[in-house]
């Protein structure tokens, strides 16, 4: 990596840190978004896509930063299907607001 990388973000440096946290499943990380966010806050969208959409650079960046995405979590990367970390939390996106929707 990562020295390099580390220095120009500190918040990859303390994320690194966090790397036994990090979620291992889709499951994991909606429940851990759901404990994390007020659920009353989350807009309401009628599709998937529009929801999706319209969290992409702010809910979507705390999932890619916060959950390991762009640092190398590999479990939860393989769990979605996807090598790209943005396509990762766009499918976590997509869960997060299925279980709101139907809460």
């Amino acid at each position: 990596m990562e020295s390099n990388e580390a220095m120009a973000n500190p918040c990859i440096l303390q994320n690194l840190g966090n790397r036994r946290r990090w979620p291992r499943t889709v499951d994991e990380a909606v429940e851990r978004l759901l404990t994390t966010i007020d659920v009353k806050q989350i807009p309401r969208y009628d599709s998937r896509s529009a929801f999706v959409a319209n969290t992409h650079f702010i809910l979507g960046m705390y999932v890619r930063n916060t959950f390991g995405l762009w640092q190398g979590n590999e479990s939860l990367l393989e769990e979605c299907g996807t090598e790209d970390p943005d396509e990762a939390s766009q499918i976590i996106l997509g869960v997060l607001w299925r279980r709101v929707r139907d809460a």
